[in-house]
């Protein structure tokens, strides 16, 4: 299903220009525009480990290095290890001790390969391995965070140089205030004397004259690549980076993000998630607006003759939705479309978008797309397995629907290829999408707040194969 839904056959453009499949865009009810990823701002909330689920602050999250301190992962697979144990007696006088050690269900790597030592409880307090040059590489981080502390001060003193010695500007800037959240964050204070801060000498890397020379069979000898670690598990690890692949630790596992996404434009929430749950507070996905368009049936595509394409729409929506269709006109694709104001349009002017991208298509324009607007009825989820009581009182014209079920529509299409065109891989073919989404939201206040019907407008780019 997941491969199904990322095939790049039915591409719809967002409003800065970019083509993108349906389950990539997001709809904003307020501006009642798609937005993609580059459209909407991303906003950090949380911080939790995808296998315990265990919530954490940013704070607490950057000690530990994004890195959960209970569950670990394969070096080999990276999938979640298990814990597993046995019993061993060292002593026939006293009782058997219980150990645990780590295990990988998919691929049974075990802790024992790397020589990882057991421990007694379940929990773990598996060991932590630290890089060999963690010292050096400490001393070159508070080594440059100094010197953006002096660049920091050089740039605050040439500021307030040719203010006066006023009691306030002083406290604001060097006084007790500033020197007390910066001891609370653990930084040096600024000098109040004028003088510049003071960078901690760095001891200077040496070369090594003395290298260990290769082996003389290095270039004959046979390599197992069984044995040797890959680039992707090199660089998983990238304090130690060994070459053979039993010498491999566990990973600790890496902390997820639980972000929302904001309309850049109106700064609406377009996904907000719930805190302690793993459910959306808010989650306008474009597949649960947009009408779903698949392909069904499409001729082989031949210079000089007519191909018959069906198009089957599907509404998502708990509400009828009316379709019609327009040609694309290649001179307007550039176009964006300028997003509805606020309440106030003197007072709230929209934030602009960022600059539209210029499309360069070869798009066939010769279609032949349905006339006339056809309704698409509500989902309902129980009537797809209820065939009984479904009644068609619409009056379809059959030269452009082939076949009505429920929410989902079948729709005719011609595509008509000129002579002297050459065929490549792949046909793009266009056309714009106008539907009705039923508009809760009052965007104005002038305007009476009672749901309307409104028509927005959908560019669709399909990606047809030459031989189907």
């Amino acid at each position: 299903m997941a491969v199904y839904m990322v095939q790049k056959t039915v591409m719809s453009f967002c409003t800065c220009g970019l083509l993108k499949i349906l389950p990539d865009l997001f709809f904003c009810r307020h501006c009642l525009t798609l937005r993609c990823d580059y459209c909407v701002s991303h906003e950090i909330d949380t911080t939790f480990c995808p296998h315990c689920f265990e919530n954490l602050s940013s704070t607490e999250a950057k000690h530990k290095k994004n890195r959960c301190a209970s569950c670990l992962e394969c070096p080999r697979c990276f999938n979640t290890l298990s814990t597993r144990s046995y019993s061993r007696q060292t002593d026939p006088k006293k009782p058997p001790q219980k150990l645990y050690y780590l295990l990988c269900l998919f691929c049974n790597w075990r802790s024992h390969e790397p020589i990882v030592p057991d421990q007694p409880t379940s929990s773990g307090n598996w060991p932590i391995y630290k890089n060999p040059n963690e010292a050096r590489i400490t001393e070159l981080i508070n080594y440059y965070k100094s010197l953006t502390l002096k660049e920091i001060f050089d740039k605050q003193k040439k500021s307030t140089k040719n203010y006066g010695r006023n009691y306030m500007h002083f406290l604001e800037k060097f006084g007790l205030n500033a020197m007390m959240a910066r001891k609370r964050a653990g930084l040096p204070n600024f000098p109040l004397d004028g003088n510049t801060i003071n960078t901690p000498q760095l001891s200077l890397a040496e070369a090594v004259e003395d290298v260990p020379e290769l082996p003389n069979d290095i270039f004959e000898a046979d390599i197992d690549f069984k044995n040797i670690s890959t680039l992707e598990q090199r660089f998983a690890t990238p304090d130690f980076q060994d070459e053979n692949i039993d010498n491999l630790y566990p990973i600790r596992k890496h902390l997820h993000v639980k972000h929302s996404l904001r309309c850049r434009v109106c700064e609406h929430n377009v996904v907000k998630p719930e805190y302690n749950a793993v459910k959306f507070k808010i989650k306008h996905l474009a597949y649960y607006h947009v009408p779903e368009i698949k392909v069904i049936k499409c001729d082989p595509l031949q210079p000089g003759k007519v191909s018959q394409l069906i198009l089957k729409l599907c509404n998502p929506a708990q509400t009828l939705t009316v379709v019609s269709f327009e040609k694309l006109n290649l001179s307007t694709i550039n176009e964006v479309k300028e997003t509805r104001r606020l309440e106030n349009d003197d007072q709230i002017p929209p934030k602009k978008l960022p600059e539209s991208i210029n499309i360069n298509l070869s798009l066939i324009n010769d279609i032949v797309i349905p006339k006339g607007e056809i309704k698409i009825a509500a989902r309902d989820d129980t009537a797809e397995y209820d065939d009984t009581n479904e009644v068609n009182i619409d009056i379809d014209d059959p030269k452009y629907i082939s076949w009505r079920k429920g929410n989902k529509v079948a729709l005719k299409f011609e595509i008509q290829i000129p002579d002297n065109e050459e065929i490549k891989a792949n046909v793009q073919v266009g056309f714009v999408m106008n539907f009705t989404y039923l508009d809760t939201i009052p965007h104005v206040a002038t305007l009476p707040k009672q749901p309307q019907s409104v028509l927005v407008p959908l560019k669709i780019v399909l990606n047809l194969p030459s031989n189907i």
